[in-house]
């Protein structure tokens, strides 16, 4: 990840508070588009605010101004993580992520596709709970 990107993103993800919250990064093999999420767990996982890139370009659940965006759904379920993010009005989907994990004994691997609209489709593999 870009150095300024790869800052922000650590610094938004640290400051987006909620309480036992843990996070969840994915990114593609290049590094070319990633996405770092909150995860809240009061009540079950609930994903509570999200960080995406796609090379210069930021997103964020937290960021002001243009570079904002809501979770419009997202749900975790057994083995999927299913989230679209949309303009802070609730009018376009602006990102799309699909994961899915498979485990054995305490081995754990997660991967699957980031859309952002208007840049593309991405294959991307996360670390994480």
């Amino acid at each position: 990840m870009k150095k300024p990107v790869a800052g922000l993103v650590m610094l938004l993800a640290a400051t987006s508070g909620a309480n036992a919250t843990s996070s969840m990064f994915c990114n593609t093999e290049s590094d070319e588009a990633g996405i770092n999420l909150t995860i809240g767990s009061g009540g079950g996982a609930v994903i509570v605010g999200a960080d995406f890139y796609v090379g210069d370009k930021l997103w964020s659940t937290s960021a002001p101004y243009d570079s904002h965006v809501a979770i419009a759904q997202g749900f975790i379920e057994g083995d999927r993580v299913l989230l679209d993010l949309s303009d802070r009005n609730f009018e376009t989907i602006i990102a799309r992520l699909r994961l899915f994990t498979a485990s054995q004994g305490e081995e754990q691997v997660s991967g699957g596709t980031l859309m952002v609209a208007g840049e593309g489709v991405f294959a991307v593999s996360c670390s994480g709970p």
